[in-house]
């Protein structure tokens, strides 16, 4: 039984920078929106749009975060359950061999 641990480890490792940076990107639309009143009477209703549009993403983007947060401990998780299965392995063919 082999598996890349090594890559398994570094995969949730890339999956941690990633949910980092989606909530960093969530935090950033939060703080984009603007005041309805911003552009008047005229621009209300865009304004009204653009802030939904906003906090839409900025919540897409969270959701990312976590489901990228859970797949790091996986991963991590994985790697360890492959390096015991080894080890487990390779110890009952050194019984076998005894």
């Amino acid at each position: 039984m082999i598996a890349d641990t090594s890559g398994l480890r570094a995969l949730g490792a890339t999956h941690r920078d990633h949910a980092d940076a989606l909530a960093a990107i969530a935090a950033a639309l939060t703080a984009a929106t603007v005041g309805a009143d911003a552009l008047g009477s005229v621009g209300t209703a865009y304004l009204i749009a653009l802030n939904e549009a906003l906090a839409h993403a900025a919540d897409r983007a969270t959701v990312l975060a976590a489901r990228l947060t859970a797949a790091t401990a996986t991963a991590g998780a994985t790697a360890a359950a492959y390096r015991d299965a080894e080890g487990h392995a390779g110890q009952s063919i050194q019984r076998a061999w005894a």
